[in-house]
């Protein structure tokens, strides 16, 4: 069902092109979304942040300029789903395609009510847009936002880290949601309650097996250490708050190493 719906998302957007052909967003020459003259984005500022949960976030581009603001504009909050197409493009011409290689790529998710509301979660789109492209990284829906916030842009970096507080849950692949949340929450990581036991799913990348107890409660160490490179997608990062908050998320599940990969960099 889900490829039929690509393949409709898929036509109905060549329809749409042909109908009404695509033009730059800054000068409205008919071509592309963004003609050769506009699409010359500033790097991303280094990264001279540190976090507690994440090793490092890869940023692409420079969010205060002007072809970037407008360009995020047109996509997050006026529907121009098209334009993930070129922030992953951007993205993998200034990561590096073989960061992603067999990857896990983990959107950021948005709140139940946010999503209803915009129609569709950027970063998922563009962790689709980069998979089309690297065929070898997986997506990997392994996140839940349970508590509704506050847009992180425009609150100080102190109310951030209140804001994301207590925001993220594990979501297991298997559709039942496991732990509590990230930053504060006390989640119930036992291995015999985790979905990872049973049957594999063979999209996950293979883990040790537990050394604990069963009886045991809560994170450790030792839990679900798994293999492979988990790497957090969102569109834009200012202080990193939120995506540190997902980070502590996979990090209680065993993950050993969480990186982070954003199309704009606002902050430090």
């Amino acid at each position: 069902m889900k490829k039929v719906v690509q393949s409709i998302h898929r036509a109905w957007s060549w329809f749409l092109d042909a109908l009404f052909p695509p033009k730059c967003i800054i000068c409205k020459q008919e071509g592309a979304w963004l003609c050769p003259q506009h699409r010359k984005f500033s790097p991303a500022p280094p990264n001279e942040a540190s976090f507690e949960y994440l090793e490092n976030i890869h940023a692409a581009v420079k969010y205060y300029d002007p072809t970037t603001e407008k360009l995020v504009e047109l996509f997050k909050f006026r529907g121009f789903t098209q334009l993930a197409d070129i922030m992953a493009e951007e993205i993998i011409l200034r990561v590096g395609k073989d960061f992603f290689m067999n990857s896990i790529l983990v959107p950021i998710p948005l709140h139940w009510t946010r999503k209803f509301w915009r129609g569709f979660n950027q970063a998922d789109l563009i962790a689709q847009a980069l998979q089309k492209r690297i065929p070898e990284a997986q997506i990997q829906h392994l996140l839940k936002r349970h508590k509704r916030t506050f847009q992180q842009a425009k609150l100080s970096r102190e109310a951030r880290l209140q804001n994301i507080r207590d925001a993220f849950s594990f979501s297991s692949p298997f559709g039942k949601s496991e732990g509590k949340s990230a930053l504060g929450g006390q989640g119930d990581l036992n291995p015999s309650n985790s979905p990872f036991q049973g049957e594999r799913n063979k999209n996950l990348p293979l883990f040790e097996s537990e050394r604990s107890s069963p009886q045991s409660r809560g994170p450790s160490p030792s839990l679900l250490k798994r293999e492979g490179r988990y790497i957090l997608i969102d569109d834009v990062v200012a202080s990193g708050a939120t995506l540190n908050a997902a980070a502590k998320v996979l990090k209680q599940c065993g993950v050993s190493r969480v990186d982070a990969v954003v199309f704009a960099r606002g902050g430090k």
